[in-house]
């Protein structure tokens, strides 16, 4: 009967397996987007920069590297500036870091 509390009770069960359901439906998906998309979690990245003289000039070069495997370059590019670069590879972490990119050379 409706207006019992016996289907109070078991409309609200219902409620909450619906609310249960839908939440584990949505960590199902939030681990599949991690898994497809393994860039974008999170993981911290070491950032080099040196100087390299090219013709009468310094070129400064940049690389970055995940931290837990520091052999291996993630993104690397050049500029003619240290600011420059330090700020062409800050831009290319933030993109790494949201998934945007996947890494590579930049310039």
């Amino acid at each position: 009967m409706p207006g019992s509390p016996s289907f109070k009770k078991r409309q609200e069960r219902t409620r909450q397996e619906k609310q249960a359901e839908k939440e584990q439906r949505l960590a199902v998906r939030k681990q599949q987007e991690d898994k497809s998309n393994p860039v974008a979690r999170d993981v911290q990245y070491v950032l080099s920069i040196h100087a390299e003289r090219f013709h009468r000039t310094l070129r400064y070069h940049w690389t970055i590297c995940a931290a837990d495997s520091p052999d291996r370059i993630v993104s690397w590019g050049h500029a003619a500036s240290h600011e420059l670069a330090e700020t062409a590879a800050q831009n290319e972490i933030r993109d790494l870091s949201s998934g945007l990119t996947q890494g590579g050379r930049a310039l």
